[in-house]
Parts: C-alpha cells; sequence; structure tokens
C-alpha cells in the first residue's frame, strides 16, 4: 500500500470515529495509542538496557554527571525547536495544495536549522561556563562538547520523526523511532564496555546514532521537501511555536532544575542517586506518553461533535483507573527492581520513586481536562501554568533538600506538578466552556495514594510479608475499581471484547 493510500485511508478513520459510538471510539484511541505511542515507548526502553552496565561500570558521581549534563542540556533542545513540532501539525492540514504543504514543510525545517546553528555555536563557546558553573563537573566539558555536538542531528531526527507521524507514514516513523533507539544502544554497548570510552561513550553513542538516523530521516522524506521560495509560513509558524516553545522549555527547566540543586547542596553522589531513581520513574511516562500521543489528534477530531463531552469524561475515568493501576505496580516493585538493575549501591534511590510516579500521573490527568486551552488556542495559559509549577517546585525543594535529601527533591517535583496540573485546568476552564466531571476521578487517584503510601509502613517487615500485603493491595485496588467505577454495562462490554480477542469466532 503506497503512503498516499495510507494517508487518505487513516484521515478517512479519523472522519468515521466522529459517528462512531463511545465504545467504538475508546477502541480506536486504544488502537492508536498502542500504535504509535507504544513504538515511541519501545525506543525509550531500549535506551533503559544500558541502565544496568552503565551503573555497576561508573561511579555513582561520574553517572549522575552524566544524567546531569543530559538534562541540563535538554533545555537547549526545546529552544532549537521553536514550538515547531506543534506548528508544522497545525499548519500543514490548512491547505490541500501539494506544493504549499512542501513550502510549509521545509520553511520549518529551515527555520530549526538556523536556530539550532545560532544556540550551538552559544553553547560550545560557553561549555566551560555551563559545566563548571551549572552543572558542578569541570572535568566533564569534553562529554558536553559532544552532547552539543549531537543537536543539528537532534534536531533533524525529531523533525522527520514528527513528519511522518502527522503524515500518516507509519512504515517510516516506526523505522526511525525503533531504528535509532536500537543503534544507539548497541553504540553505546561498543563504545562504553567494549573500547572502555566512560561517560564519552555515551555522548559519542548518540552523536553517531543522531547522525545516521537524521540523515536518513532527510533522505525518506526527501519528496516532501523543497527550496524555499519564501518565508511566508515561517514568520507564521514562529508565532504560532513560540508558546509551546516556552512551554516545552519550562517543562524541561523542572527536572534540569532539581539536578542543579541537587549537584550544588547534595553533591554528584547524591545525583547520582536521584538519576537512577528518576530514570525508573520515568518508566511511567511510557503508557503516559503512548495515550497523548493518540489522545491530541483523536481530542481534536470530536471537539465540535455534540456528544465530544461524554466520550472526554469516559476516557478521563478510564485513563485514571489504568494509570493508577499502573502508579500502584510501578512503586510496588520500585526497591527490588533498582536492586536488581543497579545493584545494592543503588537502593537509596527507590525513595524518589513514590512521589515522581504520582507527579507523572496529575500531570497526565491535568492535561486530558485542561484541553480547553489547545481548543480556545489561548497556549500562552500554558505558560502561566507551568511558569507556576517551576516557581512552586524550586520553592519546595529549596524547603525540603537539607531535612529530607533527595526526597525532599522529589516531593517538591510532586507538590510543583500537582500545583501547576490545578492552575492548567482553572485556565481551560476560564477559557473555553467544557467541564469534566472530575470528582470519580479524583476519588480514584486519592484512594490509589493512599493505599500505596501504606508501602511505607511496612518497609521493615520480611520480603515474603511484603510481596503478600502489597499483592492483596492490588487485587483489592482493583476490585474497587471494577465493581465501583465501571458501569455494569461497560464490565460487559470489556470483557466481550477481551472474548473476542483471545477466543475470535
Amino acid at each position: 500500500m503506497s503512503t498516499e493510500t495510507t494517508k487518505h485511508q487513516d484521515a478517512s478513520d479519523y472522519r468515521a470515529v466522529r459517528k462512531a459510538s463511545i465504545g467504538q471510539r475508546l477502541l480506536f484511541l486504544t488502537k492508536d495509542s498502542f500504535l504509535y505511542g507504544g513504538v515511541w515507548a519501545l525506543s525509550r526502553v531500549l535506551a533503559l538496557f544500558t541502565v544496568p552496565i552503565l551503573t555497576r561500570l561508573f561511579s555513582t558521581e561520574a553517572y549522575g554527571a552524566m544524567d546531569a549534563i543530559a538534562v541540563v542540556g535538554s533545555l537547549f533542545v526545546a529552544i532549537m525547536t521553536m514550538g515547531q513540532d506543534s506548528a508544522l501539525a497545525r499548519f500543514y492540514y490548512e491547505t490541500e495544495k501539494i506544493e504549499e504543504k512542501k513550502e510549509i514543510i521545509s520553511q520549518s525545517l529551515l527555520m530549526e536549522l538556523v536556530i539550532c546553528v545560532f544556540v550551538t555555536s552559544l553553547l560550545f563557546l560557553s561549555s566551560e561556563v555551563i559545566v563548571t558553573q551549572v552543572v558542578k563537573a569541570p572535568e566533564y566539558s569534553m562529554e558536553f562538547r559532544l552532547l552539543v555536538a549531537s543537536y543539528p542531528f537532534v534536531i533533524l531526527f525529531q523533525f522527520f520523526q514528527n513528519l511522518c507521524k502527522w503524515t500518516f507514514a507509519r512504515r517510516k516513523f516506526i523505522f526511525l523511532t525503533v531504528g535509532s533507539g536500537m543503534s544507539v544502544l548497541f553504540l553505546t554497548l561498543i563504545l562504553v564496555p567494549g573500547v572502555g570510552l566512560g561517560v564519552s561513550g555515551v555522548f559519542l553513542a548518540q552523536l553517531l546514532g543522531m547522525a545516521l538516523f537524521g540523515l536518513w530521516g532527510m533522505f525518506i522524506c526527501r519528496d516532501l521537501l523543497v527550496l524555499p521560495r519564501h518565508f511566508r509560513y515561517g514568520w507564521e509558524m514562529l508565532h504560532f511555536g513560540w508558546p509551546s516553545m516556552m512551554v516545552a522549555v519550562i517543562s524541561a527547566m523542572i527536572p534540569a532544575f532539581d539536578r542543579v540543586l541537587i549537584t550544588h547542596f547534595l553533591g554528584l553522589e547524591a545525583m547520582g542517586l536521584y538519576a537512577l531513581g528518576f530514570k525508573l520513574a520515568f518508566l511511567m511516562s511510557l503508557p503516559i506518553t503512548a495515550f497523548q500521543t493518540a489522545w491530541g489528534p483523536f481530542m481534536l477530531a470530536l471537539y465540535k461533535e455534540d456528544n465530544a463531552p461524554e466520550t472526554y469524561n469516559k476516557v478521563l475515568v478510564y485513563y485514571t483507573c489504568v494509570i493508577s493501576l499502573l502508579g500502584f505496580c510501578f512503586v510496588a516493585l520500585a526497591e527490588p527492581v533498582t536492586i536488581l538493575i543497579a545493584s545494592g549501591r543503588y537502593r537509596d534511590s527507590s525513595v524518589v520513586i513514590f512521589p515522581l510516579v504520582f507527579a507523572l500521573m496529575i500531570e497526565s490527568i491535568a492535561w486530558i481536562m485542561g484541553i480547553g486551552i489547545d481548543l480556545s488556542k489561548k497556549t500562552y495559559a500554558s505558560i502561566l501554568s507551568y511558569l507556576i509549577g517551576l516557581a512552586s517546585t524550586g520553592l519546595m525543594i529549596w524547603l525540603l533538600i537539607h531535612p529530607l535529601g533527595i526526597l525532599g527533591v522529589a516531593i517538591g517535583v510532586l507538590f510543583g506538578r500537582f500545583l501547576m496540573g490545578i492552575s492548567y485546568v482553572v485556565f481551560a476552564y476560564h477559557f473555553y466552556p467544557l467541564r469534566f466531571v472530575w470528582k470519580k476521578p479524583f476519588a480514584i487517584l486519592l484512594l490509589t495514594i493512599l493505599v500505596t503510601a501504606s508501602f511505607q509502613f511496612f518497609s521493615d517487615r520480611a520480603p515474603i510479608f511484603q510481596g503478600f500485603f502489597r499483592l492483596t493491595l492490588f487485587a483489592g485496588l482493583s476490585a474497587g475499581i471494577w465493581r465501583g467505577v465501571i458501569s455494569e454495562r461497560d464490565r460487559s462490554d470489556i470483557i466481550s471484547k477481551c472474548r473476542s480477542v483471545f477466543h475470535p469466532t
């Protein structure tokens, strides 16, 4: 099947879902979540395969420095992107003329590359200052330069990966996403434990992997590129995209901010413990991002329909149920998984996973309830909510970092995401008339937090008792959600769909 045929078929799928029942819409959303989001999640999981190796090869200080450099550096990728990932998606479908589409794509890419060259040059010139004053790891200046050298290729890769998603080039999207993850994984294994390049090998592997797939992405999408004849679309997309860029930068500042405070007040060894805990908690973002990847186009396809609010509320309840049970499992397995992956040296990393996991969950739920910001096109409200989150996170970390250490940092992140989520929903309600039935999802989330927190009271018991206790809690929470939240009709539909999967007629 050709790319053009696939694109039209997928577009017709979105038109058809507007006329579908709520159950069919939920099934459609689930399938798309597994496709695009699942592929993205797989690429992130590949990167985690190096964690057991790197945590054993590197000292805790070296692992912490590597993580701090990577997270602080991600701030600049958001600046280079300049919100063009969302701007391209918005402008691409405003015209049906293929030549205009090519102009939009090419002008967006040109703008990103120009900004990338400018920012990359500044980073090279100021690399010593950044690693010395910000990260407090002056001996890693060469590693930071390797990271900066990869940014032009990272920008290319992300641009063409997003282009494949928005043009429904599914095979190309899968190839780029999974292929890049595998190449960086194998290069890391070759250069670090194989050649013995240490932390430098990690960033060199990213440079080589992103160069390969960034340039390959440009090659396989070359038919959509032209030499721009003007820059009219570029200026419009720049105006549209800068609020998204600000949101991305502020969002990246939150994890960068906690790294800076840890390296300044607790040192690189504590940074290494926090880095591993954060990376394991980041696993929770895989199902979240899988859902969000499909939710965006699904939500926009339905918002003009009369029964859209009913569908959205159904999605909110079901999503909260699923993500709550997953969050419970992540926290329940935090300590044994930490020891298994990184050895007993990193046992204390597990204490940050509980608050960090629920911080991600709260933010994702608020993102559903705050779709009024996107629908109203008042994107500056996102900036305000993220600024509230950044300020509150910094304040709580500053108050808690000395008495509680890395646990205080994680609690500060949770508090900041909570306030950011509330403000995000408040702004959405102010600018758009869509309202959610929030009491049931809130009750589910609160119950899950309370049940999960009960682990702490039995942390000193025998492992067998802990396992039995947590399994019992999970069964009780699952049964409570199944019987108390999901209606009898929906339960019947779910059972019948599961039977059709395992016992097709």
